[in-house]
């Protein structure tokens, strides 16, 4: 799957920037590159670039986690909605 525009945010080398600051949490606009070993823009691009892939995990075993995280969200939302 060929993307529209090549940038840092579509590269397999380039990560997410995350600070923790009190109870926030933040991602920069700014990445990092592990090729180039340096911090980009978003924008930018180099020539050591590859596409990003994407992989979905649709098995049995994960889909059946994801039932029990949303049942055991369920039942705290409801539990707050009786104290109120």
């Amino acid at each position: 799957m060929a993307t529209k525009t090549k940038s840092c945010k579509t590269c397999v080398a380039c990560a997410d920037l995350i600070t923790i600051r009190y109870d926030k949490v933040r991602r920069f606009p700014a990445r990092y590159c592990t090729a180039c070993e340096k911090i980009t823009q978003e924008i930018s691009v180099c020539d050591l670039w590859q596409e990003k892939e994407t992989t979905c995990d649709l098995s049995e075993k994960r889909i059946e986690e994801a039932v029990e995280d949303v049942s055991y969200f369920i039942d705290r939302v409801s539990e707050l909605v009786k104290t109120r």
